[in-house]
């Protein structure tokens, strides 16, 4: 039998035993030592510590979240008059659109769906003197088609803006923004406020440049700072600009220098028109310059090149650009993509022998596809 003061005896060397291990982890714990003993409570409180196990952090200030893309189609030269008129007198542009619809997906997923409208928008689709040589008015209603299949903007600037005069181009204005498409643009070489349209895009602002160099140049210290002051109110700058030489396919140098100059000047994309055929492309500090996406809706019927036309799809996110080509080719006016392979491949190399590139570039452009990191 243990007598009592023995009994008193063990019971305080266990508590100081117990109380010494207490006391040396403390120590240990609050120097950093060891948090093995508290292992069971950290667990417990991990997702308020938003800590994995091992060395994971995940703090939402750390957590690399994908941005939105913004997809845009881009198109050439639509003109509604003349021989163009007189084919929409037996079908509506709906059906002459319809050749379209085999690639309807990439209408319905883009945001900006654009072309360089060749010609004004007036009242009732007149025309006011002094008549022109070549002349182009037609009616609001004619672009219906356009908006059923998504087109909302359209380039203004360009050598026929002025053909019915100042009072055709208030006309034309006030006609697109009553059929709530969007627009920009002045007549040819003028650069003004109307030169610039910011559209909203998700939580994005894309400026939408026009601008026109065909009879004269415009003034370059106004066109450089209306792009940088583009660049820097908004997130991304896309200019449309017509330039170039008819029915030449291989873009010219000066061409060229305005290119170079616009991405300079803080342009994210160069989309050109004029010439009514396909001209090449180029990267320029890792930005696209399409030349000329040739004919969209025209009646030039004298030729398979000015019936032979390029769309450009353009999805951006996270500073990466996909670039889809998209060629078709027009019967009397009535575009379709072209979906044979043999003519497809045969489009892709010649486009790029008019293009400026480099042979890993051009081995991309083979596959109608191309990306671009900024």
């Amino acid at each position: 039998m243990i007598k009592k003061p023995t009994i008193w005896l063990i019971l305080s060397i266990f508590l100081v035993i117990v109380f010494g291990i207490f006391w040396v982890n403390i120590y240990r714990l609050n120097n950093g030592q060891d948090e093995s003993w508290h292992l069971f409570s950290y667990q417990e409180n991990l997702e308020n510590l938003n800590i994995d196990v091992g060395n994971n952090v995940r703090n939402n200030e750390d957590v690399a979240v994908e941005e939105e893309s913004i997809n845009f189609l881009f198109f050439g030269d639509v003109m509604l008059d003349r021989n163009v008129s007189k084919v929409l007198e037996n079908k509506t542009t709906p059906e002459l659109l319809e050749g379209l619809q085999i690639k309807s997906d990439y209408f319905i997923n883009s945001d900006i769906v654009s072309a360089n409208l060749e010609g004004v928008v007036t009242n009732n689709g007149e025309h006011y003197a002094p008549i022109n040589l070549y002349d182009f008015a037609f009616v609001a209603d004619k672009l219906s088609g356009f908006k059923d299949l998504g087109f909302n903007y359209f380039a203004l600037s360009n050598n026929h803006f002025l053909d019915q005069g100042s009072r055709g181009v208030k006309e034309t204005r006030e006609n697109l923004e009553a059929n709530s498409f969007y627009f920009s643009g002045s007549p040819d070489s003028e650069i003004d406020t109307y030169s610039r349209k910011d559209i909203k895009i998700k939580d994005k602002k894309v400026a939408m440049v026009s601008l026109s160099m065909v009879y004269k140049h415009f003034d370059r210290e106004q066109a450089e700072n209306l792009v940088k002051l583009a660049d820097t109110e908004t997130d991304l700058v896309v200019v449309n600009i017509h330039w170039g030489n008819e029915y030449e396919h291989f873009f010219n140098v000066y061409q060229q220098q305005i290119g170079h100059f616009l991405i300079d000047s803080g342009a994210d994309m160069v989309i050109g028109h004029h010439p009514h055929v396909v001209q090449g492309m180029e990267v320029y500090n890792n930005r696209p310059i399409f030349y000329s996406l040739g004919n969209f809706i025209f009646d030039q019927y004298f030729s398979v090149a000015t019936q032979t036309g390029l769309a450009v799809s353009v999805v951006v996110q996270d500073d990466v650009f996909d670039i889809s080509l998209l060629p078709f080719t027009s019967k009397l006016s009535a575009p379709i993509f072209i979906s044979e392979k043999e003519a497809h491949d045969k489009f892709l190399v010649e486009f790029i022998s008019f293009s400026d590139v480099s042979d890993d570039i051009a081995e991309e452009l083979k596959t109608g596809k191309l990306q671009l990191s900024l």
